[in-house]
């Protein structure tokens, strides 16, 4: 679908056309998840951002309940189909671990296929005994029906500003917050802005494509460098939590995060360069040249 605003659609009709096309396309995704299941369910999740990004995009036209209940809402609805995406992505964490340090994926055989185990059983959970991708099919359906009668969105970029300045200030304030308090939980906390920010970004992309177009490659790379790091901190969790004692393990783990946080902070320094007023105005800029157009 078309995740980005159109010049012949006033904004409105724009972030209308983006909501109902996302609910749309979840549920496709959750009725036709039986033969790439795995994808299916990635893609659908990545959806759910992107729907609690375009609410943060309009929250200044939407009343406080509206915005809370509709948040809420998609966060809870991905979190019933989350543990399959969560299992399957540990077993990947560990592997691409294994493989960048040229360990042989066969000395943690057992390690392995206790967690591809693991993931067969959360599988069967959440797709059959719990049936969640017809849960969740069922409440969006709902969803749409509200989002067909979404609430008047002011017309231009004052309808888009309020929340692009917002989170980017997040996104800023959470970076210095990496310094001072270099926790897996603040880094997660400072990716999840920097992944709205990013989404929010695809959506004004046409105002400027190459410029835009840059940035959202360089938001994608950083929240990439922050995502590995917060899965190698839940594959260490594990292990800890599994007991096992794999001393050369753990150091790798380490490693491979401090490397990470490194390339965070570089790139992350560089994209929040410039403060959340300064960054708003000149994307204001983009959009008035492309609406004169």
């Amino acid at each position: 679908m078309r995740f980005y605003l159109t010049k012949r659609e006033s904004t409105h009709q724009s972030i209308k056309r983006i909501f109902t096309g996302l609910i749309k396309e979840n549920i496709s995704l959750l009725n036709n998840h039986s033969e790439e299941v795995d994808k299916s369910i990635h893609d659908c999740r990545k959806n759910f951002k992107k729907l609690r990004a375009v609410l943060r995009l309009v929250r200044s036209d939407l009343s406080p309940h509206f915005y809370k209940t509709h948040n809420i809402h998609f966060r809870n609805l991905s979190r019933k189909i989350a543990g399959l995406r969560d299992s399957f992505v540990i077993i990947e964490a560990l592997e691409n671990l294994l493989k960048s340090n040229n360990q042989k994926v066969d000395e943690f055989e057992n390690l392995i296929n206790s967690l591809r185990e693991e993931y067969f059983q959360t599988k069967n959970r959440i797709l059959f005994e719990e049936n969640q991708p017809q849960n969740v099919i069922t409440s969006l359906n709902l969803s749409l029906d509200e989002f067909e009668n979404l609430p008047k969105i002011e017309e231009g970029y004052a309808a888009l500003g309020n929340g692009i300045k917002t989170i980017c200030s997040k996104g800023k304030y959470f970076l210095e917050l990496t310094y001072s308090d270099p926790t897996s939980e603040v880094f997660h906390e400072w990716r999840k802005n920097v992944k709205y920010l990013w989404h929010l970004l695809q959506i004004i992309q046409p105002v400027n494509y190459h410029v835009i177009k840059r940035m959202t490659i360089d938001f994608k790379k950083l929240s990439d460098f922050i995502g590995d790091e917060h899965d190698l901190h839940e594959l260490q969790l594990l292990l800890i939590n599994r007991n096992v004692t794999n001393e050369s393990l753990f150091r790798m783990i380490n490693k491979k995060q401090f490397e990470l946080r490194s390339d965070a902070w570089k790139l992350g320094e560089k994209l929040y360069e410039k403060d959340a007023d300064e960054f708003t105005v000149r994307l204001e800029s983009y959009y008035k040249k492309w609406k004169e157009k």
